[in-house]
């Protein structure tokens, strides 16, 4: 378990973010992709505890960092 943080924004404006224990990076990318259902017009990132960003799913594709 690690502690993350989400944000879900459109057009860089963060409309929600949620953060928690998750079960590692794949937990927090299926969590964060569930949410929003399948809309690539979301963009999602994926941060650490130390506020450094992890991941990104921009259009549908997530990005390493």
């Amino acid at each position: 378990m690690a502690f993350y943080k989400i944000k879900f924004s459109v057009d860089g404006i963060v409309f929600n973010e949620y953060e928690g224990y998750m079960k590692g990076i794949k937990g927090a990318k299926t969590s964060a992709s569930g949410a929003v259902q399948g809309n690539e017009n979301i963009t999602i990132e994926i941060f650490d505890v130390a506020g450094r960003l992890l991941v990104k799913k921009e259009k549908g594709k997530w990005i390493e960092e």
